[in-house]
C-alpha cells in the first residue's frame, strides 16, 4: 500500500552524489519522463490506482432490520479491474470507532453483498470499500444507516451471561472463570471483554470456538483496565445470535486481594502420628496449585520443614520429623508485574508430631486422566525407606480402568516417595478404588 498520510506524491528533487563527493540537486523532469495512461507512470512503472468507491444498494438508508440482514452494494468499475470489497459497522456516521467489519477481504468484482449478524438491537452506520487487485484500497463510499429491531430465524437465541465465578476483581495471570446459559442450536460461542462497552473490532479481546457454556481466561499484564465481557452464541452456519447481556470486572495490580484462609484442621496443639492431613477454608476464586503450605519447626517461620502447593483446600502431609511444628497458609492470585501475587498469611496453627512407624502415608494422583495418556502420581511413606529400599505393592478394584498400573514400586534406601506414571482413564480420585 502506498503511504500517503503526509499528502500523498509531492514535488520533490533528488540529491546526486558528483564526483567531488559534494551533493548536489536535480529536478525530477530532469531525469524521468512522467506520464499517465490508466494510472501514474514513474520511471516505466506503473502505479496503483485505487477503483472508486461503490454505491450502497441495500438495506434502505435508515431501515429497520433484523439480524442476520444482507447488506449489497453496486460494483465498482476501474479500468484496472476490483480484486474484492471491505465493510464496516459503527454506531457513529465518522466510523470513529468500528464495531464490526467482514474478517477477510470479500473476494471478487461481482461479490457484492455479505451477512452480517451479531449485533444487538440499535442504530448502526455501514459503508463499503472496493479494493484493486493489488490490494489498493479505495475510498469509502457514502455512509447508510440501519436500526437492528431484534433477531429473525436463522441465528441462535441469547445466552444469559453470569459473573465471573467467586470474584470480580483480579490480577494479572488469575485464571478468570465464566459461565453463560446453553443455547439451543449453537455449535459454539465468542466471549469478547473489551474496556469500551460498545466493543470496538481494534480493541477488544475474544476467544472464539469455545464448546460448551463455560471458559477460563488470564490476562498479561500489558492488559489491564476496567472491562466488560459480553458472549455470543454461533449457529452451523457461522450466523451469530444478539450478544448476551453485559458483565463488568476488572484488572488491576491494585485491586485487593480476599482474606487468607482461616486454618480448620487439625486443633491448634494436636498430638499426631503421621500421615497428618491439614485443611483451611476456601479463598474466593482460588486457583490451581494457588495454595502454599508452610511448615516450619519454630513460630517465625524461620526453617521451614516442608512447603507444599496445593489446589484443594487440604494436604496429607506424609513425613515430618517428630516435634512441634508450626504452619500457615495463603492463596496466590495471579501476578504484579513477575511477583507471585499472594493473600496474607493465614493465623498460625500447631501440632505436635508423634513417633510413627514405617507404612504408607499417601497415593496422589489428578483428579482425572485423559484416555490414553500418563498421569503423574506418587507414593509416599512416613520415613526414609530402610536399607535395602521398601517395596510397595499395588492393586485396585477397577482392573479393567489400570491396565497400565504396574504391581509394585519401590521406594530407595534413605528416600521418602516415589513417582508412578498411572492413574484411572477418566476417572476422578473418588472413584479410583486404589489402594497399597
Amino acid at each position: 500500500m502506498i503511504d500517503q498520510s503526509d499528502g500523498g506524491l509531492r514535488s520533490t528533487r533528488l540529491g546526486v552524489l558528483a564526483a567531488s563527493g559534494r551533493l548536489r540537486t536535480r529536478s525530477w523532469p530532469r531525469l524521468m519522463a512522467v506520464l499517465v495512461v490508466c494510472g501514474l507512470v514513474i520511471g516505466g512503472q506503473a502505479t496503483a490506482v485505487p477503483p472508486a468507491a461503490p454505491t450502497l444498494s441495500a438495506p434502505a438508508n435508515g431501515a429497520s432490520v433484523t439480524i442476520p440482514l444482507t447488506i449489497s452494494w453496486s460494483a465498482a468499475s476501474d479500468p484496472a479491474g476490483v480484486g474484492g470489497y471491505n465493510w464496516e459497522v459503527s454506531l457513529s456516521s465518522d466510523f470513529a470507532s468500528v464495531i464490526e467489519r467482514n474478517p477477510k477481504l470479500l473476494v471478487g468484482a461481482t461479490t457484492t453483498s455479505d451477512i452480517v449478524s451479531g449485533l444487538a438491537n440499535g442504530t448502526y452506520f455501514w459503508r463499503v470499500q472496493a479494493v484493486s487487485p493489488s490490494l489498493e484500497p479505495g475510498a469509502w463510499s457514502s455512509p447508510r444507516s440501519f436500526v437492528v429491531t431484534g433477531a429473525g430465524a436463522g441465528v441462535p437465541g441469547t445466552a444469559i451471561l453470569n459473573p465471573p465465578n467467586d470474584a470480580t476483581r483480579f490480577h494479572s495471570w488469575e485464571t478468570i472463570t465464566f459461565t453463560w446459559s446453553a443455547v439451543p442450536g449453537a455449535v459454539d460461542y465468542i466471549l469478547q471483554e473489551s474496556t469500551d462497552p460498545t466493543f470496538p473490532v481494534d480493541t477488544r479481546v475474544r476467544q472464539v470456538n469455545i464448546p460448551g457454556p463455560t471458559e477460563r481466561i488470564s490476562f498479561n499484564p500489558s492488559i489491564q483496565g476496567n472491562f466488560t465481557a459480553r458472549v455470543i452464541a454461533v449457529g452451523p452456519d457461522g450466523l451469530m445470535g444478539t450478544p448476551s447481556n453485559l458483565v463488568a470486572f476488572s484488572v488491576l495490580d491494585s485491586n485487593p486481594f480476599p482474606a487468607p484462609p482461616t486454618l480448620q484442621g487439625p486443633a491448634s496443639g494436636a498430638a499426631l502420628q503421621l500421615p497428618l492431613t491439614l485443611s483451611w477454608t476456601h479463598v474466593p476464586n482460588h486457583q490451581d496449585l494457588g495454595y502454599q503450605v508452610q511448615i516450619a519447626t519454630s513460630s517465625s517461620f524461620t526453617t521451614i520443614e516442608a512447603t507444599y502447593q496445593v489446589t484443594e483446600n487440604q494436604k496429607i502431609v506424609p513425613t515430618l520429623t517428630a516435634g512441634t511444628k508450626f504452619w500457615r497458609v495463603r492463596s496466590q492470585h495471579g501476578y504484579i508485574g513477575a511477583t507471585e501475587a499472594y493473600t496474607a498469611w493465614s493465623a498460625t496453627g500447631t501440632f505436635t508430631v508423634l513417633a510413627t512407624p514405617l507404612r504408607m502415608a499417601a497415593v496422589t494422583f489428578p483428579a482425572t486422566k485423559f484416555s490414553g495418556g500418563e498421569a503423574r502420581g506418587s507414593i509416599d511413606i512416613t520415613g526414609p525407606a530402610p536399607a535395602g529400599g521398601a517395596i510397595v505393592t499395588f492393586s485396585t478394584s477397577h482392573p479393567t480402568l489400570l491396565p497400565e498400573l504396574p504391581d509394585f514400586r519401590e521406594i530407595v534406601a534413605g528416600e521418602t516417595s516415589r513417582e508412578v506414571l498411572v492413574a484411572p482413564t477418566g476417572f476422578p480420585n473418588s472413584l479410583r478404588g486404589m489402594r497399597v
